[in-house]
């Protein structure tokens, strides 16, 4: 339980808030990290109705294998009846996100911010191959999605972020 009183000399009375924090102990993540990783083995974050596809971080020692470069952001791959997704970690927009980061718990939070945005859209993208509406040349349109997207998609996700919180 923390306590905090300001006081004021326009006040009569201070200022006062009490509020409790909560510690709970580290867990080591499963998957990610250096290297690429099997999509198929990658950790999916669910809700009710609702299961992100398989998410695999790529990074630039596996850019050849993906046909990728500092600005490539995501692409997805058909594996069976799912759709993976592969997303740039080293994405320069990315990095640059990272640098303004306060300490390595915002980083971490940026990164998931990152992850789970390219994620979404490419479960939507997928979902629109599936349908036949839209793409006939899916790493084609991965890459003019990228495009436009990498620079703007970690900025868009925290101003909505702050937007909701605030």
């Amino acid at each position: 339980e923390i306590n905090i009183k300001i006081m004021d000399v326009s006040r009569v009375t201070p200022l006062e808030q009490t509020f409790w924090i909560e510690t709970i102990p580290y867990q080591k993540k499963v998957g990610g990290g250096k290297g690429g990783s099997s999509a198929g083995q990658a950790k999916n974050n669910t809700t009710p109705g609702f299961k992100l596809p398989p998410i695999a971080r790529i990074y630039k020692n596996d850019w050849p294998d993906h046909n990728w470069h500092k600005e490539s952001v995501f692409k997805f791959v058909k594996n069976n009846n799912v759709f993976d997704t592969y997303v740039n970690m080293d994405n320069i927009h990315l990095l640059t996100e990272l640098k303004t980061a306060k300490n390595e718990a915002d980083k971490e939070v940026i990164k998931t911010q990152y992850t789970l945005g390219l994620a979404l859209i490419s479960m939507n993208m997928s979902q629109l191959n599936l349908n036949k509406s839209e793409f006939t040349d899916v790493e084609k349109s991965c890459e003019e999605v990228s495009k436009a997207l990498g620079p703007i998609i970690i900025p868009m996700i925290r101003d909505l972020g702050s937007s909701i919180s605030g």
